[in-house]
């Protein structure tokens, strides 16, 4: 009778988590249908689509990322899939993270529910498809993972490798995690000197520091990136940077952050005393890691003037690993309070991007799907686009065939995915109304006119060109113009420019 009642309860547990995960699927598949993709999604599926493998490894130096998540969306855009597979993989990856922290985290069901139903959990990963949805999964593997490390230390070893390769945000958790590793290898072999765990030990470490490896060759060009802005001085300033980071992200609170900064300082202070006193070093092996990887994310911050959400939600999955792994080893009742109070406040934070949320369901996230259903509805792929903003107007691609040819006004060539390469934004070869018509005629020599898409200029020089051409942007040459997109400044104006024969 036991036994029954025990299978019993297990069935009623896995159709409870059946139902919440549909829900969550179901949730994020709506917002999904409802997001536009803007241009750092349509970069990376553009890198995939036009790169070889060792083009695109060589292309990461400029891009600042690893080349994992590009390497994912190869398959669906070399096969030709639709762009909003990629939306798809993102939300099947979440949604395998969340089945793993259903079924496999040993942590309170209501503080599970909260988790996934936030903001973090919801919406910015699953739906806004870029490389960050692989850090959950992640995390949740290296918390699986975690507890038989010295017993299975590959598959463990493996999950810290793979976080390596999801973003360069995450580099502080997988080297912490690594360097306290080692130390209970270290210490493990003094206490009882056995050599075979040791090197089994080693086997495992050995695959986060070949990723890592592999990333720096990844990224051996950084410099010659345009996205290149470190300034190790600004380390002097990380008080500052950090304090404001959290003051920005914090905002939603109004004058009650500062209590919420000082009630989070006492109950980490009380955490970690609590933690030595009651000798729960489990806890602390954990906590240290997680502290880590916060340090550096905020580092990272103050050093490359970064902090927008999707990397803030970054440290949400790092402090979520840290409960994960660390409830099963809070044995003290306060221990196990402060940990279930800090996850329900944590968790419950996150629901206040919500309004970000309806915004992308009530307006365009970006101007750039409307903007491709106009061109492919009303202009022929035989015109002639010429951009101003190449990394805004990529995001207008992937939505159209590969018979549409954008071209650059750096180079007067056709361009998809952005270079990122500094030298190449150094000169702008159609910088006015001669320049352009002297190369429309080159491309073909029958050309009547052109199509000029026209957005919000990033740089001196695209600013200089709309300049010259403002007499032919008047209302009667515009062909399309964007309605008001959200808050990313994808606004499109589609613009007949004639071009004068010799």
């Amino acid at each position: 009778m036991q036994d029954e009642a025990v299978r019993s309860a297990a069935r009623r547990r896995n159709i409870l988590y059946a139902v919440v995960l549909l829900a969550y699927v179901l949730l994020n598949a709506f917002l999904v249908v409802r997001h536009e993709n803007w241009r750092d999604e349509a970069q990376a599926w553009l890198l995939a689509r036009d790169l070889s493998i060792p083009e695109l490894i060589a292309q990461m130096s400029y891009e600042g990322h690893p080349c994992l998540w590009h390497l994912l969306l190869m398959p669906l855009a070399k096969l030709g899939l639709p762009y909003v597979s990629m939306n798809v993989l993102s939300l099947t990856i979440m949604a395998v993270t969340a089945a793993l922290l259903l079924w496999k985290a040993p942590l309170p069901l209501p503080i599970k529910i909260l988790a996934l139903f936030g903001c973090a959990f919801s919406y910015y990963y699953p739906v806004i498809s870029r490389s960050y949805c692989l850090v959950p999964l992640f995390a949740a593997l290296m918390a699986i993972f975690y507890r038989d490390r010295r017993e299975k230390p590959l598959r463990y070893g493996l999950s810290v490798a793979l976080m390596v390769q999801t973003h360069i945000a995450m580099l502080g958790m997988a080297a912490a995690a690594s360097l306290v590793w080692l130390g209970e290898a270290v210490h493990g072999y003094r206490r009882d000197r056995d050599r075979r765990r040791l090197l089994a030990q080693g086997a495992g470490l050995t695959l986060p520091l070949l990723s890592f490896l592999f990333l720096l060759a990844q990224l051996s060009n950084a410099r010659a990136s345009t996205g290149y802005t470190v300034n190790l001085g600004d380390l002097l300033y990380f008080p500052q940077a950090a304090l404001g980071l959290y003051m920005t992200a914090a905002s939603f609170l109004g004058p009650l952050r500062y209590v919420a900064l000082a009630a989070a300082a006492l109950v980490v202070a009380f955490f970690f005393v609590r933690m030595l006193r009651k000798r729960a070093f489990g806890v602390l092996k954990a906590f240290i890691v997680a502290a880590a990887a916060v340090l550096y994310h905020l580092g990272l911050y103050a050093v490359l003037h970064k902090g927008h959400v999707m990397q803030l939600i970054t440290m949400f999955f790092v402090l979520l690993w840290f409960f994960w792994v660390a409830w099963p080893k809070a044995r003290d009742a306060w221990l196990r309070r402060v940990m279930a109070l800090a996850m329900a406040l944590l968790f419950a934070a996150s629901y206040a991007a919500y309004p970000n949320v309806v915004r992308d369901i009530r307006h365009p996230f970006s101007g750039a799907e409307d903007c491709a259903a106009f061109i492919k509805d009303n202009l022929p792929a035989q015109t002639i686009f010429l951009e101003v903003n190449e990394p805004r107007t990529s995001a207008i691609l992937p939505y159209l065939s590969e018979d549409y040819t954008f071209y650059s006004p750096y180079s007067g060539q056709p361009v998809t995915y952005v270079t990122w390469d500094r030298d190449y934004f150094e000169h702008l070869r159609l910088n006015d109304y001669e320049s352009i018509c002297a190369w429309a005629l080159e491309v073909d020599p029958t050309c009547e006119s052109i199509c000029l898409i026209a957005l919000e200029a990033d740089a001196a020089l695209e600013m200089e060109m709309l300049a010259q051409l403002e007499p032919y942007l008047t209302d009667e040459a515009l062909l399309y113009r964007s309605a008001e997109a959200d808050s990313i400044g994808e606004c499109f104006a589609l613009y007949s420019i004639p071009i004068v024969q010799p």
